[in-house]
């Protein structure tokens, strides 16, 4: 009853995590840390700043750091994902988050203004590794692969929000409060020597990125349909040739 054409029904492909792991070790990597580290922090943050003495001002400047600086790094993080090779940007990126959460359970309350302003690095940059290994995974998927992929990303997010908890909990009891950055740095150790020594792909140029978008795991799905980006797809024959690719069409980069 409607005079709008009525939506193109394409062809999508189902993602297991296995196999999306084949594909981007990586970014499936990359996104069960996010969630790890994320999850871990806003659980246990409070119980780690009231273990240490904070007060309620100072727990609240303490949770709020870590909130903020991931709303103003995500623009200079997304300007160096379009500028510099995706994959290396996450490597730096953990780099730096390992080594602000080691420096936060170093300081303790024993300065509020340095713990306050590691945490919130930390945080700021740690919130960024889930978007980056979204736009890492889709540089290498095809066009009616992307939304599958979400999926899977979503998932391996999803089992680190489960295990960041525990895990972070594990290590405060058997280390106290500061286990909760132990615990943290440990992770993205293990992410940096992954993504150094671990099975890889080969990943487009940076010439050949999509623009990157910051994305959030706890958006609804269907906004990956809505998408318009995930509709206009340009006839690109250099990463097929590569061998990044099977399709003559690109895919997008991120969500």
């Amino acid at each position: 009853m409607t005079r709008r054409a009525s939506p193109t029904i394409t062809r999508e492909d189902r993602l297991s995590l296995t196999r999306l792991y084949r594909k981007s070790p990586s970014g499936t990597l990359g996104a069960l840390v996010a969630g790890l580290l994320i999850s871990g922090f806003y659980a246990m943050g409070p119980v780690y700043a009231d273990r240490i003495g904070l007060d309620l001002n100072q727990l609240s400047n303490f949770m709020a750091a870590a909130i903020v600086s991931a709303m103003i790094l995500a623009w200079p993080i997304g300007r160096l994902c379009d500028q510099f090779d995706r994959y290396r940007v996450m490597l730096v990126a953990a780099a730096v988050a390992g080594a602000c959460s080691l420096a936060a359970a170093l300081v303790g309350n024993a300065s509020m203004i340095a713990l306050v302003f590691f945490v919130g690095l930390y945080m700021g940059i740690s919130a960024a590794i889930y978007p980056i290994a979204v736009a890492i995974t889709n540089d290498l998927m095809e066009s009616h692969q992307i939304t599958a992929a979400s999926t899977a990303l979503l998932l391996s997010y999803g089992l680190g929000s489960i295990i960041g908890p525990l895990l972070s909990a594990l290590f405060m009891d058997v280390l106290g409060p500061q286990g909760l950055f132990v615990s943290n740095t440990l992770v993205l150790a293990a992410l940096i020597l992954f993504m150094l020594v671990g099975p890889q792909h080969r990943h487009p140029t940076v010439e050949q990125q999509e623009h990157y978008y910051p994305t959030m795991p706890e958006a609804a799905l269907g906004v990956a349909e809505l998408d318009p980006r995930n509709t206009e797809f340009e006839e690109s024959t250099e990463i097929v040739e590569e061998g990044i690719g099977t399709d003559p069409m690109t895919s997008r980069s991120d969500q």
